[in-house]
């Protein structure tokens, strides 16, 4: 999963939301943990967590196609096809931060089919726990789905799109507020619609009214 975890592209939508309405214009170290020692013993749960270190702290676009199925990276970008990989890859090469770490638990393989809890540190999905499907390709382990938030710090996300709208410097203060604000209110499944979905529209639906 690219470092950026999903959020980059969509903040520029918001800012370009808000900025229509207004009439305005158009790697770092990493730490993991395992689910105890059976899981450190198991080949496939030491491939799978080192899979997502790698995918999580790295700065590399080859990931998106060697470390995440198409289907991650067009959940991780909201766009839909080989597109989600191209813009993947661009936001592998952006400037935006990798995860400072990643602490990878709960490893349950099942054939090619696995699942697995990773808590973050720093980037855009920094003090989140997220559970995510794996599966095997071939001999390759790859990341396939965000499928739930295990434990959501709002605060956290807020603090993320706060810093990370502010960064683009094409809206003002109030309009930022307006937008972590309605993060603040928002309930864990609309959270998780807005973060896992794959689709701009939840973002957009959030901007609204904030101009």
């Amino acid at each position: 999963m690219p470092k950026r975890l999903l959020l980059l592209p969509c903040l520029l939508i918001l800012s370009a939301l808000v900025l229509s309405a207004c009439g305005g214009g158009s790697s770092g170290g990493s730490s993991s943990g395992s689910s105890g020692s059976e899981a450190e013993a198991d080949p496939a749960s030491t491939e799978i967590e080192e899979v997502v270190k790698n995918s999580s702290t790295e700065s590399d676009p080859a990931n998106c196609t060697k470390l995440n199925t198409q289907k991650f990276d067009e959940q991780l970008v909201h766009e839909e096809g080989a597109g989600a990989v191209k813009g993947c890859e661009s936001e592998s090469e952006s400037e935006a931060a990798p995860a400072n770490s990643v602490t990878v638990t709960n490893i349950k393989v099942s054939g090619s089919k696995a699942t697995l809890e990773a808590a973050f540190d720093g980037g855009l999905y920094g003090g989140q726990t997220v559970t995510v499907a794996m599966v095997k390709e071939g001999s390759q382990w790859k990341a396939d789905q965000i499928t739930k938030i295990t434990k959501l710090d709002k605060a956290a996300l807020e603090d993320t799109f706060k810093t990370q709208l502010e960064a683009t410097g094409e809206i003002s203060d109030k309009q930022v507020k307006c937008i972590t604000d309605g993060i603040d209110g928002y309930s864990q499944a609309e959270v998780e619609k807005l973060l896992l979905s794959g689709s701009s529209q939840p973002f957009i639906d959030l901007a609204t009214g904030c101009a």
